[in-house]
């Protein structure tokens, strides 16, 4: 499993829009979770939710 760092931040209008796990609109004016995964070039994975973060986890885990 790639090590990964978690952040809580609004990031910029070129983020993630959907979320990773559900395929959710996320409202990137508000806080939502994200992770960045450093094997994979910082690539950002945007969650509309704690939930579909924690869901993507344990799916990478496998």
């Amino acid at each position: 499993m790639a090590r990964e760092s978690f952040e809580k931040t609004t990031l910029p209008a070129d983020s993630p829009r959907l979320c990773t796990t559900c395929g959710t609109p996320i409202d990137t004016t508000e806080w939502y979770p994200v992770t960045t995964v450093p094997e994979e070039g910082h690539r950002i994975y945007a969650f509309c939710g704690e939930v579909c973060r924690e869901r993507w986890r344990r799916e990478t885990d496998s």
